[in-house]
């Protein structure tokens, strides 16, 4: 068993009924490797746990030069992703903080993070995802913050009607995202495989004190109808969060700070509705 002190992590459930996480950067857990993830011990019998996943050694680490508050972040890091024996093929393509295990598809989820990228961040050269809800089996995120060519926000969703490929695209945004500055994200959803599912997404930068609503999506179909091959239906049913970079290969060097995650399935950790600019 191998052990690695490289990311902090808080998980916070306890007593409460519903599941909640709060990764604030400045309390460590051990972490221990299992094939190719890295699971943080739970803190208690039945708990869900928090992964990190990468492809490769470029896992997800502490950064104590920069934080949205505390003392420290995540740091998430991918350099180009080009195999270096045969220079044709991509080895390199994700790292991860992967949240809960198997949470319930059809019903309220909040999240919220801030992310932070320098100055200099290369706008991506492929497809490019900063956090995503990813349906088990279904081969798919659900739900994705993406960043275009163009260095733009865009929400996709796929769901029965965009099952997969480029999915259906809610929101892009005009002008290129902030840099050298944190971004703080709010993101509650609800999906259904029929048309009652909501997403709503607000978005604020670190030195604002209103969020600006960019995504507010009622009676709509979030999520993937899908059997897979063990026959447990059930699976088709479950997501869980990803924050860090999901891309395509890239000969690119890319970097991002997270801090402050938080999920809840009721919102009481933060804001059910943030305060709004006028």
């Amino acid at each position: 068993m191998k052990y690695i002190s490289t990311l902090l992590i808080v998980l916070f459930a306890g007593q409460v009924s519903a599941y909640q996480a709060y990764i604030d950067n400045e309390n460590a857990f051990r972490i221990y490797e299992n094939g190719n993830n890295f699971w943080i011990d739970d803190l208690a019998e039945n708990e869900r746990y928090l992964i990190s996943h990468a492809n490769g050694s470029y896992l997800p680490t502490r950064y104590t030069s920069l934080s949205r508050k505390g003392e420290s972040s995540v740091k998430i890091q991918i350099p180009s992703s080009r195999d270096n024996i045969n220079n044709s093929s991509y080895s390199y393509n994700r790292s991860e903080i992967v949240l809960g295990n198997a949470l319930p598809l059809e019903q309220e989820h909040w999240v919220k993070f801030s992310v932070f990228l320098q100055s200099q961040f290369p706008d991506p050269d492929d497809w490019f995802c900063f956090f995503q809800v990813w349906q088990k089996d279904a081969g798919n995120p659900l739900l994705g913050l993406f960043l275009t060519t163009e260095g733009r926000l865009k929400v996709n969703i796929k769901n029965n009607d965009y099952p997969s490929g480029a999915g259906l695209d809610l929101y892009t945004d005009q002008n290129q995202i902030h840099k050298g500055k944190w971004i703080d994200f709010v993101i509650g959803f609800r999906g259904s495989l029929d048309t009652d599912g909501h997403l709503k997404i607000w978005r604020k930068l670190s030195t604002s004190a209103c969020y600006e609503s960019i995504v507010d999506v009622d009676n709509i179909n979030i999520g993937k109808t899908y059997l897979p091959s063990t026959n447990e239906i059930a699976q088709e049913l479950e997501v869980y969060p990803k924050f860090g970079i999901y891309r395509g290969g890239s000969d690119l060097n890319h970097q991002m700070w997270f801090d402050e995650i938080k999920y809840n399935e009721t919102g009481p950790l933060f804001y059910n509705t943030p305060p709004l600019c006028p």
